[in-house]
């Protein structure tokens, strides 16, 4: 993805709703996993969620909670918050296999040896999906697997002009 495709794609995103919901950050991580994985992704309602804002459960597969958190570069992700999420889903689902934090800022190494020694004595597996722990970032990498999903939903935020096209402009998809 070239650096001003995917630098106004990351401009574009904290632009969507920060409720749930179809037209919101959760709705398109909750589709772009969808596409990901083949599997349905429901999103929670608002108010308590028991440490997911979506989840996966598949009679004969794992069950997965995602914890979104769309903040400005800016915003510092709190580490009690996330870990009292990890604990009120271990806490409300005993046979949760995978809680996920999808991010669109970077996960600083401290936080992220808190959240997997948690998830670990809890007997969870654990994985972020973020912007900035990588060239290209696992979120651009995320966003990239189905960039045409992306832009689509860009579009309650921004207009065509503004918005790449797929399969231009060095734009993966």
């Amino acid at each position: 993805m070239s650096d001003r495709v995917s630098n106004t794609l990351f401009d574009l995103i904290p632009k969507l709703s920060a409720a749930t919901g179809d037209c919101s950050f959760e709705g398109l991580i909750a589709e772009l996993l969808k596409i990901l994985t083949g599997r349905h992704f429901h999103s929670a309602k608002p108010g308590y969620q028991a440490g997911r804002d979506i989840s996966s459960r598949d009679s004969y597969g794992n069950t997965i909670f995602v914890e979104c958190k769309r903040y400005k570069k800016t915003t510092e992700l709190n580490e009690r918050e996330l870990l009292g999420e990890l604990q009120q889903a271990k806490d409300e689902t005993p046979d949760l296999d995978i809680w996920v934090l999808v991010t669109s800022r970077d996960v600083d190494s401290k936080l992220y040896e808190s959240l997997h020694r948690k998830a670990t004595q809890d007997g969870i597996d654990f994985a972020v999906i973020a912007d900035g722990d990588g060239e290209p970032s696992s979120l651009a990498a995320l966003y990239a697997n189905s960039s045409a999903t992306v832009i689509e939903y860009l579009k309650s935020v921004a207009s065509d002009e503004d918005l790449p096209k797929p399969g231009s402009n060095g734009f993966c998809g």
